[in-house]
């Protein structure tokens, strides 16, 4: 596991975030982080994850879906 101290400003944008794609805050860390990472070509997605989250973005749609009706 891991510990880090976020700017305010910069976890305010991220908690921002998080309650618009409904995701945790710690979830939409993880995320920016691994984009971040994934843009100066120091994380490599193999297809496997690629396909996970895929399906559970894809999950995440069908349950607002339902919610919504």
């Amino acid at each position: 596991m891991y510990t880090c101290i976020y700017d305010d400003d910069l976890a305010d944008i991220v908690k921002s975030r998080a309650k618009q794609e409904n995701r945790s805050i710690r979830r939409q860390f993880i995320h920016y982080l691994k984009l971040a990472l994934e843009n100066e070509g120091l994380l490599e997605e193999n297809a496997d994850n690629k396909k996970a989250d895929i399906l559970r973005q894809d999950e995440m749609s069908a349950n607002l879906l339902i919610k919504g009706n």
